[in-house]
């Protein structure tokens, strides 16, 4: 028999914070832009936008950027109906299997 793991990327905590992972996860996105815009403005370069004169490539030294690309990222999975969620993480041969059990 072989283990299929579906949510790679989510990563399950257990701890005595009380503070809500939303929270948390809206807290370091607000930091990690913060960051990323202090950065932006000592280079001069332009906030990303998607606008016509808005920057082609950001700066590749500023850890935060990722930091909050992460965070966006498991904060849309917490969001996501857990069905949606499957589609987004299994491929299709599982989502077939998944079919053949449910019905």
């Amino acid at each position: 028999m072989r283990a299929v793991y579906l949510f790679t990327s989510i990563t399950i905590t257990s701890s005595s914070n009380t503070t809500p992972k939303i929270v948390e996860l809206a807290t370091q996105i607000s930091s990690s832009v913060t960051q990323l815009q202090e950065k932006l403005s000592e280079q001069g370069v332009a906030t990303p936008s998607f606008a016509e004169n808005g920057p082609d490539l950001l700066p590749e030294d500023v850890p935060s950027l990722k930091d909050a690309v992460d965070a966006t990222a498991e904060l849309h999975e917490i969001f996501l109906d857990p069905l949606l969620l499957l589609f987004k993480f299994a491929s299709i041969e599982n989502l077939v299997t998944l079919d053949g059990v449910c019905c």
